[in-house]
């Protein structure tokens, strides 16, 4: 043994139990220092793959930033508050319903009134705007008025099928509703009561009925009241012998409409002016719309696409 290897181990004996200080680098065996090198390149080669990884996740967001797509704007919100009749009502729900202008939100406040009631909302500026198939002919003669065409409706005379009834004159029409013809035997069929139903005189169906079927004669006395146009089929349908009157919006296969002097009402036969119990449905209000959202509807139920829905039930503008 060396000298030199005496003297360490001799100091290693002799040393305290405290911890010895720091070799030097140069005193430390060349066996240690390999694995801590290896560290240093493996430390290192992290380091530039991290950097790596972070470039390629960095570009990738930045093209996923470039493909997102903008968000749309918020819609506006917008409040139509509008009147209309029951013979008009169910148009107006169709309509409604199929009415999406881009980029607004509509609010609707639609009431159902009859005639009377909706010309002294509209006058007194209570309500804007309405949609109706009477209109009295002062009120428009007179200017208290502002109106614009929508379509054209139908008085549709409707008997329950069982009835084998399929047509009717005129005449023959005046004459039941005045009760001079009383029963069904009196057109060749069995002999059963005839039932006339009606709607409330204020009604526009039960006005346009009076004005173009019956002028000034009278209702006779007998005949069963119905508060609106659906109220009618339910009784036309449940009663054998019944027979009434109807908006022609309303036809459904519960009953069946005659032919008046051989036209049968449909929205073609109205819209060619054949059919003879027809009236114009009317957009009315105190003044005409101001460049708003009002006017934006009623441009679009002129529209082809407006006019499309109106002529499922109804006659459609020429």
């Amino acid at each position: 043994m060396t000298e030199t290897a005496l003297a360490l181990r001799a100091s290693a004996a002799d040393a305290p139990t405290s911890v010895p200080p720091p070799a030097s680098a140069s005193a430390i065996p060349r066996a240690y220092t390999r694995p801590l090198t290896r560290l240093i390149t493996l430390y290192n080669g992290g380091i530039k793959l991290a950097k790596r990884a972070l470039l390629i996740v960095s570009l990738a967001i930045s093209g996923c930033r470039s493909q997102l797509t903008p968000a749309s704007p918020t819609p506006e919100i917008g409040r139509l508050r509008l009147l209309t009749d029951s013979a008009t009502a169910p148009l107006l729900r169709d309509l409604v319903s199929h009415y999406r202008p881009a980029h607004l939100l509509i609010s609707w406040d639609i009431n159902v009134v009859e005639p009377p009631a909706m010309r002294q909302l509209l006058e007194s500026g209570r309500a804007d705007f309405a949609i109706t198939s009477f209109v009295p002919n002062d009120a428009l003669e007179n200017g208290s008025l502002w109106a614009t065409p929508l379509g054209e409706d139908a008085i549709a005379v409707v008997v329950n099928p069982a009835n084998l009834l399929t047509a009717l004159a005129a005449a023959d029409l005046r004459a039941i509703w005045q009760g001079r013809i009383s029963d069904w035997s009196a057109f060749g069929g069995e002999s059963l009561p005839i039932t006339v139903v009606t709607q409330p005189p204020e009604s526009s169906s039960a006005r346009n009925f009076q004005a173009f079927a019956l002028g000034d004669r009278p209702i006779t006395p007998s005949a069963r009241l119905a508060p609106h146009d659906a109220a009618v089929i339910d009784i036309v349908a449940a009663t054998p012998g019944a027979i009434g009157f109807i908006s022609m919006g309303y036809i459904d296969d519960r009953v069946k409409a005659l032919a008046l002097d051989g036209v049968l009402p449909s929205p073609q036969t109205v819209s060619a002016g054949q059919y003879p119990l027809r009236s114009p449905i009317l957009i009315v209000g105190r003044t005409a719309p101001a460049d708003d959202d009002y006017r934006d509807f009623f441009a679009w139920t002129q529209s082809p696409e407006g006019q499309a829905i109106v002529s499922r039930k109804y006659g459609a503008l020429n």
